[in-house]
């Protein structure tokens, strides 16, 4: 073992270290500097891309998979005790994915998993396509599609009844014509919109009808406002769709796509409007900007855990932070009942304790 270690010990000492290699037909050190950056890697750069999406393709596929094994572990795990809960089994599925994930896994985050593996089985069941097939992006627009079946032990899921026929139309039409998820989203909107402003054209007639009640009235004014808002969400996806396509570059014959010349960088740009908006204008135009960012991630609440946490860490007073975004909350008009009462008390504690350090 002595002779071993001193064996180690010898060759260790007649390799040079970076610093002391000769310069001139040397090997590149293995650690290299900033004086010494490492050799671009060699291939082709076509192909070098093609691996990379067919990276991308098969993290899809294993994702996709993930929310699978999710659906089957709810529906053995509940069917074997009456009295495991599913909010349970969601709690499971977070821990077991945060031991391996690069950033939080919320319960928003799985139940969506979920719901887009869903969305395949039930979607997928009249076309047999293989996974991998249809983007991940697609499969996760029509899962608002679909509802759960709460009654039923194990986790069951079924396509809105009065949507089936026109969801599954949508879904044939988006996947031999190879809509993207921008498409695809704009067209699911559409479907909604239209769906509640049938509801809304019925709740109305039956508000105006001779024996209308002011349940039925109110119920007209919900499902009127309900059609607004989703009338305004489907434009808003149909122009968002439009300018992707408008914007997506010409595909070569070699498959490659050319990018436009001077693409703009969108990360960039936003940095960019954000700089220009904490400048020139007011803090709340900050704040809304800084809101359709974070909204427009692909799971927003993890991104907003990760604002407070980034805020409350880098802030001298982190409790000032805590009072500011319930405060804000609560301000905003939007929250429950018993998330106002929730805040309310928050902000007292808050409170007594800041009377408390004085």
């Amino acid at each position: 073992m002595v002779e071993s270690i001193e064996t180690v010990r010898a060759q260790e000492g007649q390799n040079p270290s970076p610093e002391t290699a000769a310069p001139d037909g040397a090997a590149p050190p293995e650690n290299p500097s900033p004086d010494n950056p490492p050799a671009p890697p060699a291939g082709n750069p076509d192909a070098l891309l093609k691996a990379f999406g067919t990276a991308a393709k098969t993290a899809a596929t294993a994702a996709l998979r993930m929310g699978e094994l999710a659906l089957d572990y709810i529906s053995a795990r509940m069917l074997l005790s009456d009295a495991c809960q599913r909010d349970a089994c969601v709690k499971s599925l977070v821990s077991a994915w945060q031991d391996h994930a690069d950033e939080v896994v919320t319960t928003t985050r799985v139940q969506q998993l979920i719901r887009s593996a869903a969305a395949w089985r039930i979607f997928n069941a009249g076309t047999s396509l293989k996974p991998g097939k249809i983007a991940l992006r697609v499969i996760r627009e029509f899962s608002p599609l679909l509802e759960r079946d709460g009654a039923q032990r194990a986790e069951t899921w079924r396509i809105v009844p009065t949507l089936a026929e026109r969801a599954i139309a949508l879904w044939s039409e988006a996947t031999s014509k190879g809509l993207n998820g921008e498409e695809v989203s704009a067209a699911v909107a559409k479907l909604t919109a239209d769906y509640k402003a049938e509801l809304a054209a019925q709740a109305s007639a039956a508000a105006q009808s001779p024996n209308a009640t002011p349940a039925d009235k109110e119920a007209a004014t919900k499902a009127r406002a309900d059609a607004t808002k989703a009338a305004d969400s489907a434009t808003k996806k149909g122009k968002r769709a439009k300018k992707d396509k408008d914007e997506t570059p010409a595909t070569g014959k070699d498959g490659t796509q050319a990018p436009k010349e001077n693409a703009p960088c969108r990360g960039e740009n936003l940095l960019t409007t954000l700089a220009q908006t904490a400048r020139q204008g007011t803090g709340k135009d900050f704040a809304a900007l800084l809101a359709q960012a974070a909204l427009a991630t692909s799971d927003p609440l993890a991104t907003v855990f990760d604002l407070a946490c980034a805020l409350a860490a880098e802030s001298k007073t982190p409790d000032d932070v805590l009072r500011a975004f319930v405060d804000g909350a609560k301000s905003s008009g939007n929250l429950s009942k018993p998330a106002v009462r929730a805040a309310d008390a928050a902000l007292v504690l808050l409170a007594k304790k800041e009377t408390a350090a004085a």
